[in-house]
């Protein structure tokens, strides 16, 4: 008896485990990341303002994709989402010590997801489709 219910519940585990998040959800997940990567972008593009001025180039690239990811946030959620942006640029800011020689935690939570987010960007979508 104790086997049965013990299969049971792995099977209703398995189930529930395999499901993946539906659109809506999965949406507001990019979103989230779209908001996230847009303040990190801007903060790069500060830094490199601040203490490489000959990067401008680089730095005004940032900034259009800080813009851009801005504006897939607001079309995925319908919803303004500058003061996301601003806010969560304020908490990443203040997580550095408004350092820009202290990025290294930033890079390593956000370098590679806003970079496949900026690159691919339906292929994060799919990642949260299938997320289980």
């Amino acid at each position: 008896m104790v086997r049965l219910t013990l299969c049971c519940a792995l099977v209703f585990c398995l189930a529930g485990a395999a499901q993946a998040f539906d659109e809506p959800t999965a949406k507001a997940r990019v979103a989230e990341e779209c908001v996230a990567c847009a303040a990190y972008y801007d903060i790069i593009a500060n830094c490199l303002e601040a203490t490489r001025p000959l990067d401008k180039d680089l730095a005004a690239r940032y900034r259009a994709i800080r813009q851009k990811l801005t504006q897939q946030a607001e079309e995925l959620n319908g919803r303004p989402e500058t003061q996301a942006v601003d806010d969560a640029e304020a908490a990443m800011v203040r997580e550095v010590h408004q350092d820009c020689n202290a990025l290294a935690p930033l890079k390593d939570r956000y370098k590679e997801i806003c970079k496949t987010l900026v690159e691919k960007p339906k292929s994060r979508l799919s990642h949260w489709l299938e997320q289980h």
